[in-house]
């Protein structure tokens, strides 16, 4: 899942296709570093506009319809992307961020669902406050599925919150 959030969750823009291969614009290259490592990893953003992105992965093409975007701030500092799986029609929300500010808000599963040992989740956190004891900014990656009506939902608060904020500042 680490390569698909990383080919999702993002700012860059597609231009292009330069001898087979897309070109990335990027306002920082902390972004365009981390879509280049998923194509290495075998997810290619081929296309993204306001409302949707196309890969492949692993050689198969995937649409995803993208329908709401969390920008990243100095503040929150994590960023995240829900978005609809065209092939499979499953809602995802991707997030990725400072490790402080994504694992608060995470919690343990079921080991049955996240795949793993029960206590992988304990040692992923004392990996991630080892590195921060020897100085080392650590980027976070999450997923979620989420059902239709929790999704719309919660898109219902979000546009009531943007709208809200909106009225503020005018």
């Amino acid at each position: 899942l680490v390569p698909l959030a990383l080919a999702l969750c993002h700012s860059v823009g597609v231009r292009g296709d330069q001898a087979g291969r897309p070109v990335y614009q990027a306002s920082s290259p902390d972004e365009l570093a981390l879509v280049e490592a998923a194509r290495a990893l075998g997810v290619v953003l081929l296309s993204r506009s306001k409302t949707a992105m196309e890969l492949l992965v692993l050689g198969e093409r995937e649409g995803y319809e993208i329908l709401d975007t969390l920008d990243f701030t100095s503040e929150r500092k994590r960023m995240g992307i829900v978005v609809r799986c065209l092939e499979t029609d499953v809602i995802s929300l991707f997030v990725k961020g400072a490790d402080d500010k994504v694992t608060e808000r995470l919690r343990p599963g079921p080991p049955a669902l996240l795949g793993a040992a029960p206590d992988t989740f304990t040692l992923d956190m004392e990996h991630l406050a080892s590195f921060a004891n020897h100085g080392l900014r650590t980027l976070a990656v999450a997923h979620k599925e989420l059902a239709e009506d929790v999704y719309q939902q919660w898109a219902q608060i979000a546009h009531k919150a943007r709208t809200a904020r909106g009225a503020r500042r005018a």
